[in-house]
């Protein structure tokens, strides 16, 4: 708001025939500060001439004109704080100074046509737009359709963002080229501030073409997910766009890939970690709650997503993990098979309760493909005390819903156990030796699955032929009878 009482020099109103409306004046504000200028207003017509303010030894010149389909300005001169609140009651955002000998034609009709000139700079200022971006510093300079930015720092929805470049008016887009460094890009609030739903809007539009290379070393994807010391490039087309991830980390996991929007989405994730860490891992993962499982591990994951609706509409992949040995703590899943198996003969007095100590393992694997929306578990095995646990089968993504069937076996000889072998139990027979194990099925939401006893008959080759290869036997499924 003006300050007030501002005291009018001159004044000079006037309407012409045609509705045109002229206005000439100059006033002086309480602090001393001088303003001046003539406006012009017709039906297509916005014009501002011989702009001037001043204030001690320091004034800005400025000018602006706007046709249908053209937009004029110039500036020359600067800006300071104490200018600002000689005029204004309480400084509304410019802390550092702004200088300029800048002169802009935009011609929408014709882009072509369209050329700026000369230098801005400045420092410590809040722009009075929507977001309200602080700007730290900036070095811009008009040069024929091109406006180099040499220096943009400024901080906008939590972001900070340090970028240099240009950008070219082309027939019918703007050409971005330039590089972009930051310390956090905080995607949902830039989303929620910037990119909620229009409506449809008239008028030409001017779309941003071009590409960015972005550093970055925290980038916000949720609000408990980001990726770590991001690097690569955004590809902006007219149609969409496409963000190259060359390398970054998510829970310390290193990940290439990249992501493609527009009609159709499409992402591509490269994950390898030869020694990686369960507990750090989890940490990340759920913040702030029990880490469920400790020790080193190995991981690879090659995954291709796409769709119009959904990602998970085109899904293919692979994957595997290996840990050599750890502990597993709290694990709902495997806390409900140990309930199921703990009544049984062959395993009393042999599992943990996961409640009260943790279940150290000498072994753990996971083999998968992804195809659509399912990925397909080939083969799972743990190995831990007095028990191995072999499983293949189906989890449905996103919802995680699982179809799994699971082998389990004790560290004993059918010798010892022949007698006590359940209708539901199988064995294993060699030259040698002979195995017994129970399978069991994996039912419904992986948050509260259902175990169900499954007949040995049902037991499909991927899982027994996992077995078989663990204990290298020849095997064949052996009923037992009532």
């Amino acid at each position: 708001r003006l300050r007030a009482p501002l005291r009018l020099k001159n004044l000079d109103l006037s309407l012409s025939p045609d509705g045109e409306l002229r206005l000439l004046l100059s006033l002086v504000s309480p602090k001393g500060a001088f303003l001046e200028a003539e406006v012009e207003r017709g039906e297509n017509l916005l014009r501002v001439r011989g702009g001037r303010l001043v204030y001690g030894e320091k004034s800005l010149r400025f000018a602006f004109e706007r046709f249908p389909e053209e937009y004029r300005f110039s500036l020359k001169g600067e800006l300071s704080p104490g200018m600002v609140s000689a005029v204004f009651e309480g400084n509304p955002g410019l802390e550092g100074y702004f200088k300029a000998d800048f002169e802009a034609d935009f011609n929408l009709a014709r882009p072509l046509l369209s050329h700026f000139r000369g230098r801005l700079e400045g420092e410590a200022f809040t722009l009075p737009i929507k977001g309200t971006p602080e700007i730290k510093r900036f070095r811009l300079r008009g040069a024929g359709r091109t406006f180099h930015f040499e220096e943009l720092a400024v901080n906008l929805a939590g972001s900070d963002f340090v970028a240099s470049g240009r950008v070219e008016v082309a027939p019918k887009n703007f050409r971005l080229e330039g590089v972009l460094r930051s310390r956090l890009i905080d995607l949902p609030a830039l989303k929620a501030r910037f990119f909620e739903k229009r409506g449809p809007s008239s008028g030409k539009k001017f779309r941003v073409v071009g590409r960015l290379a972005v550093k970055c070393q925290k980038l916000r994807l949720t609000e408990k997910r980001h990726l770590e010391n991001f690097r690569g490039e955004v590809f902006i087309y007219p149609d969409g766009g496409r963000v190259v991830i060359s390398e970054a980390r998510f829970c310390g996991l290193p990940l290439r890939g990249d992501y493609r929007f527009g009609n159709r989405r499409l992402l591509n994730l490269h994950l390898y970690e030869p020694s990686g860490d369960f507990s750090r891992l989890w940490a990340c993962l759920s913040p702030g709650k029990e880490i469920f499982i400790s020790g080193p591990f190995s991981l690879r994951a090659d995954f291709h997503l796409g769709g119009r609706e959904d990602l998970f509409e085109e899904g293919r992949g692979t994957f595997r993990l290996d840990s050599p040995s750890g502990e597993i703590h709290r694990f709902g899943l495997l806390a409900k098979i140990f309930g199921f198996l703990s009544p049984i003969d062959l395993f009393k007095g042999q599992l943990p309760s996961l409640e009260e100590e943790g279940f150290p393992y000498q072994g753990l694997s996971v083999v998968g493909r992804l195809s659509g929306r399912k990925f397909h578990v080939e083969q799972a095995h743990l190995e831990g005390p007095g028990l191995r646990l072999f499983a293949s089968g189906d989890i449905l993504l996103p919802e995680g819903r699982l179809d799994l069937t699971v082998l389990a076996s004790p560290f004993k000889t059918v010798d010892a156990v022949v007698s006590r072998i359940p209708v539901v139990g199988f064995v294993l027979t060699g030259k040698k030796k002979m195995l017994v194990s129970f399978p069991i099925g994996i039912r419904g939401s992986y948050r509260d699955p259902a175990i169900i006893p499954l007949d040995p008959k049902a037991i499909g080759q991927g899982v027994f032929g996992l077995f078989k290869r663990v204990f290298q036997l020849p095997a064949q499924v052996v009923v037992p009878k009532n």
